[in-house]
């Protein structure tokens, strides 16, 4: 991964992850059904590539305030450099299915709402700064719709559930899509790294192929595609040797570090 150090852009080898199961590793075993830790994870692939040192904190199931709360709770633990790598957004969106289901004619909100979503991942972001750590703010990998559905609602009145939803369950992925984009807004008003790891999924012919059947979790292939998509911006920097960092800008286009996704493009076209 990448930091600033004076005028330069240069690799870093110290991580602090914080975030999800997508981070954590968690992927479903189709065997048994059962939730497990990889040992291959997106974390790990490249940590080994990149020979960094890893702390990680994901929990399965955090939601951005989790990520406030271990973050305080490690904060004696935490060395004051490196990169605070954060993946949040997938639980925040979620709502309680239960709740609906038993009562669809009512409001219900996800479980941390839009705009406190916002303003807790951007007070994260300001905790790491502060502790001198540069925050890389991971976009999420997409979700099946269909098949988180199929997922969630097996002990639930599915009648309910889409009555709620407005039909269809397009509008799951509308609202993750909605937390997403404003995880790119965040890095662009705090002017932290962005990696688009949702990208290698939605360029592939059959996304679904990289999604364990549940519908929301990368299984393995999905860990391999987000390792090889990171290993490989990162290759393509490190071959640019040392580059000024005024070359850079904080702009609406960035995807991995402040204005440089715009500059792979263009060499990739030339």
């Amino acid at each position: 991964m990448l930091r600033i150090a004076g005028d330069e852009i240069v690799i870093d080898t110290q991580w602090l992850v914080l975030g999800d199961s997508v981070s954590k590793g968690i992927v479903l075993n189709e065997s048994n059904g059962r939730y497990e830790k990889s040992e291959q994870s997106f974390i790990t692939l490249v940590a080994d590539k990149s020979g960094a040192t890893v702390k990680n904190l994901s929990m399965f199931g955090a939601t951005v305030k989790k990520g406030l709360d271990l973050f305080e709770r490690h904060q004696a633990d935490i060395n004051e450099q490196g990169l605070a790598i954060l993946e949040f957004g997938g639980n925040d969106c979620d709502f309680l299915w239960p709740e609906i289901s038993e009562q669809p004619e009512r409001e219900h909100v996800p479980n941390i709402p839009f705009e406190k979503f916002h303003n807790l991942y951007q007070a994260l972001i300001e905790k790491c700064k502060a502790k001198g750590l540069m925050p890389v703010l991971l976009s999420l990998p997409p979700l099946d719709a269909d098949r988180y559905f199929a997922t969630f609602s097996k002990k639930l009145d599915k009648e309910n559930l889409l009555r709620w939803l407005q039909g269809t369950t397009r509008t799951i992925y509308q609202w993750h899509e909605a937390y997403n984009a404003t995880i790119a807004v965040l890095a662009q008003e705090t002017k932290s790294f962005y990696l688009d790891i949702r990208r290698p999924f939605l360029l592939s012919k059959q996304p679904e192929d990289y999604i364990c059947s549940d519908g929301i979790h990368p299984n393995q292939k999905g860990h391999r595609l987000i390792a090889d998509f990171v290993i490989q911006r990162l290759s393509r920097l490190e071959a640019s040797v040392r580059v000024s960092v005024n070359e850079f800008t904080f702009g609406a286009n960035s995807h991995l570090v402040p204005g440089t996704e715009r500059e792979l493009a263009q060499k990739e076209n030339s």
